[in-house]
């Protein structure tokens, strides 16, 4: 089981040995008002390191509901949701749930919205099964309701087999069985297996599934709803969507998609993001509105379609490069692998002296000898910018592999999932 206090002070350990002040938790001076260039180090680059998928955050619909917001409320309405709260919670909300078809419970982030759910679905008497990868917010919501008596066991990631064994084991001595998963994994961008995950829904009538699909919304999924409710559609009444509005959908915020009324209503009553924490900043509610109503017009499809265009021609030129790519779904995230800490670090320093930022995925989100480096796409990006990246990587990957006395099989040698 995921144990976040003995993985952080590992991480400690780890990075105070390591030189990275050139290559993570860099400061940024300055953003540009349309693309994706940003400061940083004195350097003026390309980031590929943003999830605003589609680019929304940049959109001057977004920018002006959030103004025209602040400029009526004020910067802040400091209350609970549980005392009052502003009426555009109820707009924003009612605007989402005709995006999904199902009742939606906006949240100040989607770790609170796991903070509420799982403490109110997942019961004592209740089994939880976690895949391996699954989300460190979800490994650290499910810590609580593990002390209070919620039997959880982990499983290999995307492990089918794994899974149905332990769904076995526990029937007849759990009343409800969840399954917690993300829909788009934010390390690798692989995704759940959707078509069998929903075929044990239907041969377990105990079975609940419990997802984080902050990586899938907006940029995939009918009106943006996302890769888990592009094959629900109506959704599904034993399964509960986490998602984020601070990634596709362009602002801040999260959202639990509900399997029906008393769900919502029961967090509303007694949910702690709802009862213990401030609601949704006033600018994140007039953005969020003005977001909502561009994800119910076609524009979302144009957005959409620009996006999947550049993912696959990023797929295109890595297979042509043979570049150590952890998977190649079709999603907006792509890993190369680099092996050593080191090794991913500099190469990502020597990326932004050629005018590009990429994330550098580095333990504890991925294990200690599988550093690489973490590429986002999005639909800001032109295909010009896409090329350039590709051939830098591959120029300063064969520096460091010869630098460093490796080839392209040793980091090949790597490649994992599990």
């Amino acid at each position: 089981m995921y144990n976040y206090p003995e993985y952080a002070l590992k991480a400690n350990e780890v990075f105070a040995k390591l030189d990275w002040k050139n290559s993570g938790q860099l400061p940024v001076t300055k953003v540009n008002k349309k693309t994706n260039k940003i400061d940083i180090n004195n350097h003026t680059v390309i980031s590929f390191g943003s999830s605003s998928y589609l680019g929304l955050h940049k959109d001057r619909r977004l920018i002006d509901a959030g103004i025209e917001a602040m400029q009526k409320y004020g910067i802040l309405y400091s209350s609970s949701r549980s005392y009052t709260y502003l009426s555009m919670h109820n707009e924003l909300e009612a605007l989402m749930a005709q995006m999904f078809n199902k009742p939606v419970l906006a949240t100040i982030q989607t770790t609170m919205a796991h903070f509420s759910a799982m403490q109110l679905l997942m019961l004592p008497g209740h089994g939880a099964i976690i895949d391996m990868q699954a989300h460190a917010t979800l490994q650290n919501m499910i810590l609580l309701p593990r002390a209070l008596g919620l039997k959880v066991e982990t499983i290999l990631h995307n492990d089918l087999n794994m899974l149905e064994a332990k769904i076995k084991r526990m029937q007849g001595i759990c009343k409800k069985i969840w399954y917690i998963a993300d829909g788009v994994y934010s390390m690798y961008g692989d995704t759940a297996p959707m078509h069998e995950l929903m075929q044990l829904l239907d041969k377990y009538e105990n079975l609940y599934i419990y997802f984080d699909d902050a990586h899938g919304m907006s940029w995939d999924g009918i009106n943006g709803t996302g890769f888990i409710w592009k094959h629900l559609v109506t959704g599904h009444e034993r399964i509960v969507l986490a998602t984020s509005l601070g990634k596709g959908f362009g602002l801040g915020g999260g959202a639990l998609i509900c399997p029906n009324q008393e769900v919502k209503d029961m967090m509303l009553r007694a949910g702690g993001s709802v009862v213990f924490c401030t609601q949704l900043p006033v600018q994140m509610l007039g953005s969020g509105i003005a977001a909502a109503k561009i994800h119910l017009t076609n524009e979302i499809n144009a957005l959409q379609d620009k996006l999947k265009s550049n993912i696959d021609y990023f797929i295109q030129l890595a297979k042509k490069f043979k570049l150590p790519v952890i998977d190649f779904t079709c999603t907006p995230i792509f890993f190369i692998h680099c092996g050593s800490q080191q090794f991913g670090l500099t190469l990502c320093e020597r990326l932004i002296k050629n005018g590009f930022y990429v994330n550098v995925g580095i333990y504890p989100a991925v294990g200690p000898k599988n550093t690489g480096l973490r590429i986002s796409l999005t639909a800001l990006h032109t295909k010009q910018e896409i090329t350039n990246l590709v051939n830098a990587i591959v120029i300063q990957m064969n520096i460091l592999m010869e630098e460093y006395g490796l080839t392209i099989n040793d980091l090949e040698k790597g490649l994992r999932k599990k």
